[in-house]
């Protein structure tokens, strides 16, 4: 159904875009309860949503607004994710759908959020197999998940037996702080793999 409130959205946007953090995130946002109310899109309002959409993510990591970047990612990927399914459009064809996926897994890896934006860009893999600038952020998400569960393992390792020691038998209380200390030396390992990485993806 044609939504004339909404096309005058998009003609808006067409008519005054200024590639700026600033002008992207005001107007998505003066927009959104509107963007975000139109939850069925016909292909082409898909399209153009998925551009506006787009930018203001592109602005929030601009800005460094990670935490929102990441939350309102959310919303706009399930929207899109939606419409594709209504429209039966092929997810692996839809290039803007992969941006805002991609995007949004970003906001993932500064917030921490290593797991979950390792398993973004994997299914961004999926679709694009050859992105190099995805392979290089999912190695770099995996290696930095890997780094802190070392990391809270020997601590639980170390803190654990210095605790219980009195409870251990020799063998084990000479062991414990050894494989704490290998984990410590694999997570040490993961983090340089990773500053590897980011040194790369900065220079790709």
């Amino acid at each position: 159904m044609y939504d004339v409130e909404l096309e005058g959205i998009f003609n808006n946007y067409a008519a005054t875009f200024v590639k700026e953090p600033d002008f992207c995130i005001r107007f998505y946002e003066e927009n959104e309860l509107k963007l975000s109310s139109s939850v069925w899109f016909d292909a082409d309002s898909l399209l153009k949503y998925e551009t506006i959409a787009g930018w203001y993510l592109w602005a929030l990591l601009q800005n460094k607004k990670h935490s929102k970047a990441v939350q309102k990612g959310k919303a706009i990927v399930s929207i899109v994710e939606k419409n594709i399914q209504n429209l039966k459009i092929d997810p692996a064809n839809d290039a803007y759908y992969h941006a805002l996926i991609n995007q949004t897994a970003i906001a993932k890896h500064f917030r921490y959020m290593y797991r979950p934006a390792f398993k973004d860009f994997t299914l961004l893999l999926q679709y694009e197999p050859q992105n190099k600038d995805y392979k290089l952020w999912a190695d770099m998400s995996k290696y930095r998940s890997y780094n802190i569960l070392l990391y809270c393992i020997a601590f639980l390792i170390i803190v654990g037996n210095g605790y219980c020691k009195k409870y251990l038998s020799q063998p084990i209380a000479i062991a414990t702080p050894i494989i704490g200390l290998v984990c410590v030396c694999y997570a040490m390992w993961f983090e340089v793999k990773a500053r590897r990485i980011w040194k790369a993806a900065k220079t790709h």
